[in-house]
């Protein structure tokens, strides 16, 4: 790559810096990293791209000295890479975004910087005021572009470009981590931009399909709402139901549900009767229930989305009761400037979805977003790894989507082993959505289990979960495999779990 500088045009950005600062160790110095500032490069041959500013801050917290540029990828892709003063290990993580985006939030990878890996994270290709708004997108197609999947490319390309003219070698090795959207984005990257990254991690849910995933969130709002739009279900409801699917399914007594897929609890088992008016569920409650586990389906019958996991019903209340929800004040920015071939804008209220919109309203934005595709070819054939944990009890991406898409993977790879060689889901117990949860929360070293497999072809055969501030631990297993307590010692203790895979016939 060849710098588009005023200055020193033609020089690469090293060159450049070594003779500016005429030393051995000058990539590492004070010096170097500001002199990135106003640095003009290009990637895949055309687009150009600049580093704004370039500065060194100051060791902190455990978290050692770096150099940090940030910079645009044209037209608006905005960048921040954070590259280790001293003990650059030569390998990059870049970090996924949260949301819709629009800001560069880079902390999140300081456990790989504090281990010597240069970071990197894009805000998509748009500023927000909040990662919850969408205004950006609105008429901008360049815009939806960028955040359904080219913003995370153009930036990968860019960060390894970057960080090897600034140490003056090449990285050893590239690593991918996100959740949610991150998590959106590191699945499509694998699948469309296979050479990009050694591996992909995914912390914890991913918006597998984004068209549809609008259609599970509107559900579980409006499943809550009587024909008055008055709430249905109160949170007290949901603690009753949770408790009768932990009596009934989480008999080895670690308080979770280990595989919610076995679970057979029918919350009609809890309708109110002449012999019991307390601690019971009305018919429209019952009726209320059983749609957040059947999940939304429209007036044909059609199924659009998986259902919400038995063992999740404490979630429920948090993303979608209230008025607006949590989830329905994000998820209508969506709808207002994202989904529709022509942006209907903030006159768009929730009370207009409807079920019955045909898919096929929505099919440029699914192929552009959509990450459950099941081609990985590419990927495989060059020796890419991707690691995946997802919370069982996550609500607003409801787990039980991700075990399935996974089974369809599966079927498109060669089967269960053949997959698992490039590709491994661990679900957990209890966990919502990229952190929280209980009794596996968010202490999992998937970023040690990612190098071991990348680098030393050791895939993870079983994966240990901590509780954060609790000692309690949990053994994980790779999917369609679980971990259940063994019968045996402390059910707090990792080693008291046994593996057991269920009859999938």
């Amino acid at each position: 790559m060849l710098i588009n500088n005023s200055w020193f045009a033609g020089l690469s950005v090293f060159a450049f810096l070594s003779l500016l600062v005429g030393s051995a160790h000058a990539q590492s110095s004070a010096a170097t990293c500001t002199a990135f500032g106003g640095v003009r490069f290009t990637i895949e041959n055309s687009t150009p791209g600049e580093v704004k500013k370039g500065h060194v801050v100051d060791a902190i917290n455990g978290v050692p000295a770096y150099c940090e540029l940030s910079g645009f990828i044209a037209p608006q892709v905005g960048f921040e890479i954070r590259l280790p003063i001293d003990g650059w290990n030569g390998r990059f993580l870049q970090q996924g975004c949260s949301g819709m985006c629009g800001k560069l939030v880079l902390d999140a990878a300081n456990d790989a910087l504090s281990r010597g890996y240069a970071t990197a994270t894009t805000d998509m290709g748009h500023r927000a005021v909040s990662s919850r708004s969408g205004i950006w997108a609105y008429n901008d197609p360049s815009a939806k572009t960028d955040y359904w999947y080219r913003g995370t490319h153009v930036v990968a390309l860019a960060a390894k470009q970057l960080i090897s003219e600034y140490y003056g070698r090449s990285l050893d090795r590239s690593l991918y981590r996100g959740c949610g959207t991150g998590g959106r984005a590191g699945l499509i990257e694998a699948q469309r931009y296979p050479n990009d990254f050694d591996g992909v991690l995914i912390t914890g849910g991913s918006v597998l399909n984004f068209v549809r995933n609008n259609y599970s969130i509107m559900w579980g709002i409006k499943s809550n709402l009587d024909d008055n739009d008055s709430p249905i279900l109160r949170a007290t409801d949901l603690d009753l139901v949770h408790q009768a699917v932990l009596k009934e399914c989480a008999t080895d007594g670690t308080g979770v549900v280990s595989n919610p897929l076995s679970c057979t609890f029918d919350p009609g088992t809890l309708a109110c009767s002449k012999n019991n008016t307390n601690q019971c569920l009305s018919d429209e409650k019952v009726s209320a229930v059983r749609k957040y586990y059947d999940g939304p389906t429209n007036s044909s019958g059609e199924q659009l989305y998986a259902g919400q996991s038995k063992g999740s019903e404490l979630g429920w209340s948090r993303g979608f009761f209230g008025s607006p929800s949590v989830m329905g004040d994000y998820i209508i920015e969506h709808y207002r400037y994202l989904l529709y071939p022509e942006a209907p804008g903030p006159s768009f209220e929730l009370s207009q979805v409807d079920f019955d919109e045909p898919l096929e309203t929505f099919s440029d934005v699914d192929t552009q977003s959509a990450a459950d595709r099941v081609d990985y070819e590419g990927f495989k054939a060059r020796g890419g790894k991707l690691l995946m944990t997802y919370g069982w009890n996550e609500s607003s991406m409801p787990g039980t989507f991700t075990t399935q898409y996974f089974d369809r993977v599966e079927q498109a790879n060669g089967g269960v082993s053949a997959t698992q060689d490039f590709f491994r889901l661990f679900m957990v117990p209890g966990n919502f959505f990229c952190r929280g949860g209980s009794p596996a929360g968010q202490g999992i070293d998937l970023l040690t289990a990612m190098e071991a497999w990348v680098e030393d072809g050791r895939a993870p055969s079983q994966l240990i979960a901590t509780t954060k501030g609790e000692e309690r631990a949990r053994m994980l297993y790779p999917y369609p495999s679980y971990g259940a307590y063994g019968g045996e010692g402390d059910p707090s203790r990792a080693e008291s779990y046994v593996e057991k895979r269920p009859n999938r016939n």
